[in-house]
């Protein structure tokens, strides 16, 4: 197994040591690999990015593992390529199971060819949250012009939906549903005329209309770079899987409890160009169930520099059961830098 097969297992088998331990778990194609990059992802989220694939096929993963995970994102973005049934197969395979785990060897991340086709690859530097363009976003899509048109011809053609395909999704999600896991759909933030393309186009408008009452999180409404048109650079990837998480109300309590913080949005660098609630996610773990918090950045976060632009820190939130909002903002942040909020009298 080699290439994006062998890229899938890994990934998959990775999820399945311990399945029970994500609360939260985000499924799609290679454009997830990127929700968060790696060593920005939380402990008890887990990505499951299919390569040359989709969301279906981590939707099989996490129901035939008996996993129970509190919320799943689902990337409605090429998750019509169904379900790879090879893959369900290899990683599910009695006897294959049973091999694994008493002889990690036979872990697609241990086998030997694959190591030693690993060893035989020059490695880059991986991207990181400071691989920003130097440039616009306008001009970096002038540079990756052939790139976003390669791909507006791919998508281009006219869109015949796949009825068994649709069929297969809807019937995923309400087993899903029957664990108690709530389910919530996210549309990737592509170029705008790759999003245009006729099969891009009506994908979406076919789930939106199946799964309409369902929450759906619209793609960024500010340009993020993109590598091709499609994948993320590092810090698009960090800024989104903030976005999505805050978007979709993890790490949120009921606001029932009286005198607590409860962080509705936090944005860091929203005054050089970054994405609206693009630190939500992170800034409510520092605060939720607590009176009061400091909240701190991650000082690679920092490294994202907009050339010129100090980045601010912009929290909106309120003290539990009032609803009443507020405004902290602490100015060009530090890695030292703290920004309090507290309820206490």
């Amino acid at each position: 197994m080699q290439g994006e097969a062998y890229k899938n297992a890994t990934v998959a088998e990775r999820y399945l040591v311990a399945p029970d331990n994500k609360r939260t778990v985000i499924v799609g194609s290679s454009v997830a690999n990127g929700l968060p990059p790696e060593g920005f992802r939380p402990a008890d989220v887990a990505t499951l990015s299919m390569a040359g694939n989709g969301a279906m096929t981590g939707l099989e993963i996490i129901l035939r593992s008996g996993a129970r995970p509190q919320l799943v994102l689902v990337e409605v973005d090429f998750a019509d390529r169904g379900v790879d049934e090879d893959l369900i197969w290899h990683l599910f395979d009695p006897t294959m199971v049973a091999l694994r785990h008493a002889m990690p060897i036979f872990q697609d991340e241990n086998n030997l060819i694959n190591l030693l086709a690993k060893a035989s690859i020059s490695h880059r530097p991986r991207n990181t949250v400071a691989d920003r363009p130097l440039v616009s976003v306008a001009e970096w899509r002038d540079e990756i012009r052939e790139r976003i048109d390669y791909y507006v011809a791919g998508f281009g053609h006219s869109y015949k939906l796949n009825q068994s395909f649709l069929r297969r999704f809807k019937t995923q999600v309400e087993e899903l549903e029957t664990r108690s896991t709530r389910v919530v759909f996210f549309l990737d933030p592509l170029d705008q005329e790759i999003a245009a393309a006729p099969e891009i186009e009506g994908w979406r408008r076919a789930v939106r209309n199946t799964f309409s009452d369902h929450q759906f999180i619209p793609a960024a409404d500010v340009p993020l770079h993109l590598l091709d048109g499609i994948h993320f650079f590092g810090y698009a990837g960090v800024q989104y899987f903030e976005y999505l998480l805050g978007e979709a109300d993890t790490e949120l309590d009921d606001g029932h409890a009286a005198g607590l913080v409860r962080v509705k949005q936090a944005t860091l660098g929203g005054n050089c160009g970054g994405l609206s609630g693009n630190f939500t996610y992170s800034a409510r773990r520092w605060c939720l169930g607590r009176h009061s918090c400091d909240i701190a950045i991650d000082p690679r976060l920092l490294e994202d520099r907009v050339r010129g632009c100090n980045k601010n820190l912009d929290v909106r939130w309120s003290c539990t059961p009032n609803p009443s909002e507020r405004v902290s903002t602490e100015s060009n942040v530090t890695a030292a830098a703290r920004l309090t909020l507290s309820c206490r009298p």
